[in-house]
């Protein structure tokens, strides 16, 4: 009898664990009127709000979102009603491009491991590229500061990724100051605060020379213009992606995404489902193609 009774507990709370995993999709950015449809009820959607796979997410013109699940983060400005679980519904792991967690990123560029590099979705770095495209200040105070605002980061406590990264910003020499205020802005942005990032941004002074960090770079600023509404400068920034040699196909795919939702925010609807047709055939991020797909299945 105990033993059946412990039986039923645990498939109880294992019920009840996958019910509450189910309820983890989060806005974390939202611009305009959105609505929120559960059932037969319909709500203003507001930041914060945690919503259900099986419910639908309305956008009005000119609204924008940005939901976030597990790290994975889907950025939406096309008018329409979209289905959360659509939406969530590819496996998506390890292929994130900037959607995910910019730690697992940076970390990948500071891997010592070769094959690590050669294979993983987050890495993108050529084996003979390897050296140059170290992170030159792993195993440094400043590298300390880095790494817990990476850790922090990768736990979602925004709070404190901000404080290591703030405190790297005003210690950082002026050949660290670039990435410091990179980092501090990145995290300023996923707090909310679009101007704060803005400005940080703009003491960013990283090139083409610096690999893949600089391409990073230019797709997490087509984010925030995105954002922004600056959607001319989307289309400026991210076209010098396509012809990085470093980066993989993943970040490709979310570069055209990103130039796609500037072409909608502009009106501009066939050069939208044109570059939305390159999400789908490029096909490296599944969740993107997913979204490119619920896009595009709307409008035939």
């Amino acid at each position: 009898m105990k033993i059946r009774k412990t039986i039923i507990i645990f498939v109880s709370l294992l019920l009840l664990s996958m019910s509450m995993f189910s309820q983890d999709v989060q806005i974390s950015y939202l611009e305009g009127l959105v609505e929120l449809i559960r059932g037969n009820q319909i709500y203003e959607a507001y930041i914060g709000d945690i919503i259900s796979l099986d419910s639908q997410l309305r956008l009005l013109d000119g609204a924008q979102v940005e939901l976030e699940r597990d790290g994975s983060r889907v950025f939406l400005n096309t008018p329409g009603t979209f289905s959360i679980r659509r939406l969530f519904s590819a496996d998506n792991q390890g292929s994130q491009g900037v959607l995910g967690s910019l730690s697992r990123r940076i970390s990948s560029l500071n891997s010592t491991d070769e094959e690590t590099r050669g294979n993983s979705s987050t890495a993108g770095v050529r084996a003979s590229e390897a050296v140059e495209n170290t992170i030159e200040w792993a195993g440094t105070d400043m590298g300390d500061l880095f790494e817990e605002g990476f850790d922090a980061l990768q736990m979602g406590q925004l709070d404190q990724a901000y404080y290591a990264f703030e405190e790297a910003y005003f210690l950082a020499s002026d050949a660290e100051l670039s990435e410091a205020a990179y980092y501090l802005g990145y995290t300023a942005i996923l707090q909310g605060n679009l101007e704060e990032g803005a400005e940080l941004y703009q003491e960013v002074s990283l090139e083409a020379e610096d690999g893949q960090l600089y391409y990073l770079f230019l797709l997490s600023s087509a984010d925030l213009h995105l954002k922004l509404g600056d959607y001319a400068q989307v289309i400026q920034t991210v076209s010098a992606v396509f012809n990085s040699e470093v980066l993989n196909p993943a970040d490709i795919q979310l570069a055209y995404y990103y130039r796609a939702m500037a072409y909608a925010g502009l009106g501009d609807l066939s050069s939208r489902d044109s570059d939305l047709r390159q999400v789908t055939e490029i096909n490296a991020n599944p969740q993107l193609t997913a979204v490119a797909e619920e896009i595009l299945w709307k409008e035939d």
